[in-house]
């Protein structure tokens, strides 16, 4: 149950960095961006994008993969593959869901 809690803190974490990027998208939209039902992300917006999650996350993202980051689950499958084994994410997930700051 734990790792579903985990799972849903990333997704919500992850639509907030969206929304920083682009906040003409409406919250439910969020879910389901991606680079070609957005049209304000561009290459530059995709950096942006990447500095945000990496500051929110905590992450160092691998900039050889972001061009095949162009979506919110490519990038929360991303995050949850090759980031959520790192111990600071798990402790940053565990913490917001329980109200530790």
């Amino acid at each position: 149950m734990k790792s579903k809690s985990i799972m849903n803190d990333l997704r919500q974490r992850l639509a907030q960095c969206f929304s920083l990027v682009f906040p003409d998208i409406e919250a439910p939209e969020v879910y389901s961006a991606s680079s070609s039902s957005v049209a304000a992300w561009d290459s530059l917006a995709a950096i942006i994008l990447a500095n945000v999650i990496e500051e929110e996350f905590r992450v160092k993202l691998d900039y050889d993969v972001l061009p095949e980051l162009v979506s919110f689950d490519l990038i929360l499958n991303h995050l949850n593959n090759d980031h959520l084994n790192n111990d600071q994410l798990k402790s940053d997930a565990l913490k917001n869901n329980h109200g530790i700051s």
